[in-house]
């Protein structure tokens, strides 16, 4: 009886761990689909799909090991295939070098969207102004912020403000002088941007600041898409040196974000600095770990400019965390 009861524990154990195994055969195979959609496919849903390539490489390697002490050996197989695509997509992404020495007059940008819903609290003004930023673009600048950023107003005389009480409100704030400044839209843009003539020490810069729709319906979608390629043109062979930051609504692992680095010929300012992910940041009540989060929030410069800084700042009451960048025209 013994031997029949051991025999038979033994049996469901088998059959337990064949059926678990099975069970992970099929959702990594739905992973490798979801990946496949994410990079290839066009719509919302690849949209939705394609700025969590980073959780979907963690979810492979998790898959991996729990396949592997099943002793599921096709489906470890397979994990780390998907293990192997979205490390290899990600890596140029998660690398984190030497910067470059500062060899110039700086530039230094902040950009934040503030959440035009959510009223600004001190300690966000209080952190905007301990980064003596050079220039500070606020995107969904709701009334209530462009009122609380009047304190900043005698440090950066140079500003361009059209605050609005929903997302489409944008502002810049310089201490270097602009001119040719204007609010547009993009010609199938949803949102506003603003372009501008930076007058920076080390030279005059043409510098755009958007906000595209977020790819939440197929004509968001359509929309961001199309204007992140009209801006593309607008930028490529520009004569002076170039910085376009923003809210893209896109993050590096999808085909608008790599349609826009190829076209306008811009370089990532983010790249060598880490993953550096920005969205979605929490709410009042909760906090959003890194690992959740994507980078969506972008600066792009032109081979004239080099980043010797790029970092993510504190949680400042919106759903985005704010970016620091520090420029310098290169040698």
């Amino acid at each position: 009886m013994a031997e029949e009861s051991a025999s038979g524990q033994r049996s469901v154990r088998s059959a337990t761990r064949r059926l678990t195994v099975g069970v992970l055969f099929l959702a990594v195979s739905a992973l490798l689909v979801l990946v496949a959609i994410g990079r290839w496919g066009e719509g919302v849903v690849a949209a939705l799909i394609s700025p969590w390539l980073f959780q979907q490489m963690l979810l492979f390697g998790i898959a991996l090991v729990a396949a592997m002490l099943l002793r599921g050996w096709r489906t470890a197989a397979l994990a780390a295939a998907g293990l192997a695509w979205t490390g290899g997509v990600l890596l140029p992404h998660l690398r984190v070098i030497e910067p470059p020495a500062q060899r110039g007059p700086p530039i230094r940008l902040l950009h934040a969207n503030v959440l035009a819903w959510h009223a600004p609290e001190q300690r966000a003004l209080d952190w905007i102004a301990s980064v003596e930023a050079d220039v500070i673009v606020i995107v969904e600048c709701s009334n209530a912020w462009a009122d609380a950023m009047l304190t900043l107003h005698a440090r950066y005389p140079f500003r361009f403000i059209r605050s609005e009480p929903n997302p489409s409100g944008i502002a810049i704030y310089s201490k270097f002088p602009l001119s040719d400044t204007s609010l547009s839209r993009a010609p199938d843009g949803s949102l506003p941007f603003i372009r501008t003539v930076l007058h920076a020490p080390g030279g005059d810069v043409l510098m755009y600041s958007i906000h595209t729709a977020a790819p939440t319906k197929p004509k968001l979608v359509a929309s961001r898409n199309a204007e992140l390629a009209w801006l593309a043109e607008q930028v490529r062979g520009a004569s002076i040196p170039v910085i376009v930051d923003g809210d893209f609504n896109e993050s590096p692992y999808g085909r608008a974000y790599n349609a826009f680095v190829t076209v306008s010929g811009l370089r990532p300012a983010r790249m060598g600095f880490g993953r550096t992910p920005t969205w979605p940041a929490g709410n009042t009540r909760i906090t959003i770990p890194e690992i959740f989060r994507t980078p969506i929030d972008h600066c792009f410069t032109s081979a004239e400019l080099e980043a010797t800084s790029f970092r993510v700042g504190p949680d400042i009451g919106s759903d985005h965390l704010p970016l620091v960048v520090e420029l310098q025209l290169a040698p």
